[in-house]
């Protein structure tokens, strides 16, 4: 799996965020993947995937301030989220009981839940199920400060101030149609950082956009 997230201006609309998302995927799919003319389509759960044969997965995400996405030869899903404020109703429609007890019991439980929040948003990706299936029904556990999910291989860092998650599971997934892996197995996995729950300060000005690869 290879990442790619991409510094944006914080005032852009949620269209724009988009368009950048998108415009992020068709310049990897170029220059790093010899895809020249890439013709994206979503599943009716609004999965999106690259249509014709032996073609990589795709994931894509955006929020204030940054763009991502994720190509892999494997399924995969991606998620970013900003920083913000979260109710307890948000935590308990999302999290299992054991994970609220973690929650509650962290020194920043707004930074535990967005850590819960954004891993499940990438498993959710990566099956193809977006808000049809309940998140609870995934429950995260913290070994040695990193996620751990049976069946799953998730990654999570911070990048400035945005939480980054991503799933990389191995198994296919029948929602993804014209996906299937290529025989050789050439995808990179980058090396995932100790999980930190502390949350920087906001910069006062970002700095400019430019293109970095996370392998």
């Amino acid at each position: 799996m290879r990442r790619y997230v991409e510094n944006v201006p914080p005032s852009l609309t949620q269209k724009e965020l988009h368009d950048r998302a998108y415009a992020l995927l068709y310049r990897v799919l170029k220059d790093e993947w010899g895809i020249a003319s890439p013709v994206v389509e979503k599943t009716p759960l609004g999965k999106p995937y690259l249509k014709g044969e032996n073609m990589p997965h795709i994931s894509l995400s955006h929020t204030k301030g940054i763009v991502c996405c994720a190509v892999s030869w494997k399924n995969v899903g991606i998620d970013a989220e900003y920083p913000r404020r979260v109710r307890g109703s948000a935590a308990e429609r999302v999290c299992t009981p054991a994970e609220l007890r973690d929650i509650q019991s962290s020194p920043n439980p707004a930074a535990r839940f967005l850590a819960y929040w954004t891993l499940k948003e990438s498993i959710s990706k990566c099956r193809g199920t977006g808000l049809s299936e309940s998140f609870q029904n995934y429950e995260i556990t913290f070994q040695n400060g990193m996620p751990h999910l049976n069946g799953y291989t998730l990654f999570f860092e911070q990048y400035g101030v945005h939480f980054l998650a991503a799933d990389g599971s191995a198994r296919a997934d029948a929602s993804s149609p014209g996906t299937a892996p290529f025989a050789r197995n050439s995808y990179r996995r980058y090396r995932p950082r100790p999980l930190e729950l502390r949350l920087p300060a906001v910069p006062a000005s970002f700095p400019p956009a430019f293109f970095h690869p996370l392998v």
